[in-house]
């Protein structure tokens, strides 16, 4: 049961099917690093304007792509399928392990790959990452299969891990080109795919999917409308499949703007949505998850409607290159990572407690894992590293210190995430007094 209290409704959660605590905060811990990592390229981008096509832009996009918002992703699935959707995964710890080693070796490898144009690091990297995800997917899409649990939440999940598998094997593919294969040419329009169902399928429909649940939850809001939780998800799936036709038949030409209209419709309605029961929520008072979100979904609304207008923003095809890094930076830095931070800080904390509960410890309490004051703080620079990464597209220069911010950002996040862990261990070995130990504790 939730603490008295938060405010969560555990309807048709499945709580006993949790696993071990140490399933999914072995990847919450490391993907702050990468985020770390994601800043250095960064340092030397020099005078010139950014590209999506520097090195130091690609291994930084992958840095945070692949070694933070995948891993957070693929460790709260981890958690999510035996919770929300009643699947079991076996042996999670195995699992789990071997997944987050070769997501982990390949995260580290492949940005450095492409940074430095060596072919043996791209392909060991794309190769680590295409076994651990497509091992993930595939034990994933076993224990959605045999899972109990129905509806909209559970279906974007399984559109999202379709939408992975897609985005590995076309990253694969373009990632031998990058190592200099003569018989790959993935061209533009490849890279261009493979980012559309990493970032909307993959990443977009699992924020979907699982916001169905934990806004109401979380946030105290009414429910999505019946008929948004009900189409939006396939809507956007099928706009990703005509808009991917490209790759395969140049026929598919006159059907590209409308695809990519639908799609940017969709996420705007999405947002706006998700702003709209946010100011409907029954519990008044603030907090630094709320407001996470709201980043992410005015980064998200300001990101569609870029892309709706975009003729009248950008007439000509030289504005096109900014605006599309302004596109990447307020989907990956201003939409999933602000809403993926925000979670962590309340997650991590419910994880913990519940954890604490099924192990028979008492007394523990939520707000005890993670210090208001440290989420506040991160929040804030967040907030400062989105606004300096859109500045550095029309001041160059400014990429040091926007690099620098956005490292203290997820050092911040790190040194929380940390100090949650360290917590509940503490709490777990019974080292306050604060906390009695029922005698048949010790569930790890």
């Amino acid at each position: 049961m939730p603490e008295p209290g938060s405010g969560m409704n555990s309807m048709a959660l499945s709580f006993q099917n949790a696993p071990p605590f140490s399933v999914p905060m072995r990847f919450f811990l490391t993907a702050p690093l990468f985020a770390i990592l994601a800043a250095v390229p960064l340092l030397g981008v020099g005078e010139l304007p950014l590209s999506r096509w520097q090195p130091a832009v690609i291994a930084a996009t992958h840095f945070l792509v692949l070694g933070f918002m995948t891993m957070v992703m693929v460790g709260a699935l981890f958690q999510l399928i035996p919770v929300l959707c009643g699947g079991v995964i076996p042996r999670p710890r195995l699992i789990a392990g071997c997944v987050h080693a070769a997501l982990t070796a390949g995260a580290l490898l492949l940005p450095f790959g492409l940074f430095s144009h060596q072919p043996f690091p791209i392909y060991a990297g794309a190769s680590a990452l295409a076994i651990g995800l497509l091992v993930f997917v595939l034990v994933a899409c076993v224990a959605l299969h045999r899972a109990p649990g129905r509806g909209p939440s559970v279906g974007n999940i399984r559109l999202s891990l379709i939408s992975l598998f897609v985005t590995v094997c076309l990253g694969v593919y373009i990632a031998a080109q990058h190592a200099g294969n003569p018989w790959v040419q993935a061209g533009v329009h490849g890279a261009e795919v493979h980012l559309a169902w990493g970032l909307i399928g993959w990443a977009g429909l699992l924020l979907i999917g699982v916001a169905y649940q934990v806004v109401p939850m979380f946030q105290i809001t009414p429910a999505y409308p019946a008929s948004l939780q009900r189409y939006l998800g396939p809507v956007i799936f099928g706009a990703l499949l005509v808009w991917s036709a490209q790759l395969v038949t140049p026929l598919a030409g006159p059907l590209l703007e409308p695809a990519a209209t639908v799609l940017a419709g969709a996420l705007l309605i999405f947002a706006g949505t998700t702003l709209w029961l946010q100011s409907r929520r029954r519990r008044r008072v603030a907090d630094v998850t709320l407001a996470f979100w709201r980043l992410g979904m005015g980064s998200l609304a300001l990101a569609s409607l870029l892309w709706l207008l975009r003729d009248l923003i950008a007439p000509s095809a030289a504005a096109f290159p900014a605006l599309g890094l302004a596109w990447g930076i307020l989907a990956i830095a201003g939409c999933l990572q602000a809403v993926i931070c925000g979670m962590l800080y309340k997650i991590v904390p419910f994880l913990a407690w519940l954890q604490l509960q099924q192990a028979g410890v008492k007394g523990a309490k939520m707000h005890e894992f993670i210090a208001a004051g440290g989420a506040q703080w991160q929040l804030r620079l967040h907030w400062l590293s989105v606004l300096l990464l859109l500045v550095t597209l029309a001041w160059p220069r400014g990429a040091v210190p926007a690099a620098l911010i956005f490292a203290a950002n997820f050092a911040l996040l790190q040194y929380n995430l940390l100090r949650a862990a360290h917590t509940w261990l503490v709490r777990l070995r019974g080292g306050t007094g604060l906390v009695q130990r029922a005698p048949n504790s010790g569930h790890l």
